[in-house]
């Protein structure tokens, strides 16, 4: 894909309010000068995610996850620079010359790999419609599971016939590589070092971004041998935690009721939303992740768990309810008796069964005391700590208050004993969530001399100051290669006519989230810098002095091994001229 020209993304980034933007998917509340609100990219229960209007970037003190607003939209809806780019033009009316889009030679791999799965999906999809090979699939979609052909077209329903490489043939005469579509997951290697098509004689389920591009499948065993289910494993563009099928179908629909009604499988979403049940979305697998209820929440306030009645969907349906209740999601539970699945239920009973099963819903707490044991004192005693621990997930004291009256009543227990211990319960999840954030945030760099972070961060302040900063230091004089690295990057893209280093060229360009992340937190750390001119100064001494340091311990090291006198001797001059020198810059305030 041809490159959009630099004028043309600085105003896209210029119409582009990174605030609003990023308000679309985060609630955000005014804190200074900056906006704070919880992380869409880790769990979090007190906000530690900062955006900053006037320096145009975002950055989390939890999970270390930072950029601008063109990194922003890559990472929370996993795309490229150039679609980011696309997205954010159309939404300030920007028009993007068409040559950009004309040239089919995807810029990056991330693009690379979308243009692969819509490929592959347009190919599977083709089989099942078009072709001799693709009659049983379509007798088994029509006849055996009652899809019709307009439901086939929404969700973009495909075949993948039973032949060794067929997909793979196709492929690489429309362009694609085999190293991107072994990393899309659609080709496999074989032990003789051949490649053949992961997905063979299977019903094909294209997996959708909620922006509706195809970014994995799933896939059915219609004919042959093999598991019931094969699935897209992990790639650049598909992560299972982090996707929903029937979003991209739902979406609008979800947002528009505020409301979710959340399955277990791909047949339970297509049948359901055939049925007119269009506010419905599934996890991929039973477990459901605390990611996938992130994202339900941007689009509604209430989830209703419609999951099979059997010990597996029983058993789903609790981590469920406490993986939604966090999230900040009100939850209701609505159950199918006779053993059936949502896709059986709807077929046999029509959207007007689903309705019923949705107004008879019960809330968590009828649903967590129908289901407590109370064959004994341990039992209940047991079932009440398990109620506890899901209410303690909700993030809402009000809401928290209202359940333990229900709870207290119920069980004759007063509400201060189980206020109390909720409370205690609070502060364990709490500290289960800050391990977990440290587990999964992004690697920790080495340690960086604090004046070297605070001087670049003044440094990225103005060109003149950047400049003149080399007036008094050598690159060599700082320690850290993250710090050396972003002055290098400085001086490969900075227009020096301008007042201002354009930070956002780096990290357009680069596109590297470490340094996105590395960059936007040194920027909003640089806000709370009560005097620069002083802290200039000083960092400036304490560099030379840590590198003069360096230099000293160099030459003990050297003399402690020389064995020649007259070089020993100059070892010694030298190590007395740079102590020297140490104690000038203590004395010296730069002018």
């Amino acid at each position: 894909m041809a490159k959009i020209p630099s004028t043309l993304i600085d105003q896209i980034r210029a119409q582009s309010d990174i605030v609003e933007v990023i308000g679309q998917y985060v609630t955000l509340k005014k804190a200074g000068r900056n906006y704070k609100g919880l992380c869409p990219f880790h769990t979090e229960k007190t906000p530690s995610f900062t955006v900053s209007p006037d320096k145009e970037m975002f950055y989390c003190f939890g999970c270390n996850t930072g950029g601008n607003v063109f990194s922003f939209l890559m990472q929370h809806e996993k795309i490229g620079f150039t679609d980011a780019a696309k997205i954010l033009a159309e939404r300030a009316g920007i028009t993007i010359p068409s040559e950009v889009w004309q040239d089919k030679r995807p810029r990056d791999d991330m693009e690379a790999l979308h243009e692969a799965n819509a490929f592959a999906a347009r190919f599977y999809h083709h089989q099942l419609v078009e072709t001799a090979t693709g009659l049983k699939a379509r007798e088994y979609l029509g006849k055996t599971r009652g899809f019709n052909e307009h439901t086939w077209e929404i969700f973009q329903l495909g075949y993948a016939p039973e032949s060794w490489d067929i997909l793979l043939k196709n492929a690489q005469k429309a362009g694609f590589s085999i190293p991107i579509l072994e990393k899309a997951g659609l080709i496999k290697k074989s032990e003789k070092g051949t490649y053949y098509d992961a997905f063979r004689g299977r019903i094909m389920f294209p997996i959708m971004h909620s922006n509706g591009r195809v970014i994995g499948f799933g896939g059915r065993i219609l004919t042959g041998e093999g598991p019931k289910y094969i699935n897209t494993p992990e790639t650049p563009v598909y992560s299972k935690r982090q996707s929903l099928y029937g979003l991209a179908q739902s979406k609008s629909a979800i947002a528009g009721s505020k409301q979710v009604i959340l399955v277990e499988g791909y047949a339970d979403v297509i049948s359901l939303y055939q049925a007119g049940v269009t506010n419905v979305a599934a996890p991929l697998g039973t477990a459901f992740t605390a990611e996938q209820a992130r994202i339900l929440r941007r689009l509604a306030d209430q989830c209703v768990l419609l999951f099979d009645s059997d010990v597996a969907g029983e058993n789903a349906t609790q981590r469920g309810i406490d993986i939604l209740l966090a999230a900040g999601l009100e939850v209701r539970v609505a159950r199918i008796l006779d053993g059936k699945d949502p896709d059986e239920f709807v077929r046999k009973y029509h959207k007007k069964g689903i309705d019923t099963l949705l107004t008879n819903a019960k809330n968590v707490l009828d649903y967590m005391v129908e289901h407590a044991d109370t064959r004994s004192a341990e039992a209940k005693a047991r079932s009440i700590e398990q109620i506890l621990h899901t209410l303690a997930q909700i993030p809402d004291e009000i809401r928290i208050s209202l359940y333990l009256s229900q709870l207290s009543s119920h069980f004759d227990i007063a509400k201060e004993k189980l206020m109390s211990a909720i409370r205690a319960k609070d502060k364990t999840i709490r500290r289960q969530l800050l391990a977990s954030h440290r587990r999964t945030s992004q690697p920790r760099a080495a340690s960086i001399p604090p004046a070297e972070l605070k001087l670049l961060a003044l440094m990225l302040t103005n060109a003149e100051l950047f400049d003149q900063t080399f007036e008094h230091l050598y690159l060599d004089d700082f320690s850290s290669p993250q710090v050396k690295r972003v002055i290098e990057l400085v001086y490969k893209y900075q227009d020096w006519s301008a007042p201002e280093i354009d930070l956002h060229t780096i990290l357009n360009e680069e596109a590297n989230p470490h340094l996105n992340s590395f960059l936007s937190k040194l920027i909003l750390q640089q806000q709370q810098i009560v005097d620069p001119e002083k802290t200039y100064i000083d960092c400036i001494q304490q560099i030379k002095i840590r590198r003069i340091n360096r230099d000293l311990a160099e030459l003990r090291q050297q003399m402690s091994h020389c064995t020649d006198e007259h070089q020993l001797a100059q070892l010694n001059a030298d190590y007395k001229a740079l102590n020297l020198k140490k104690q000038e810059i203590r004395q010296t305030i730069i002018s």
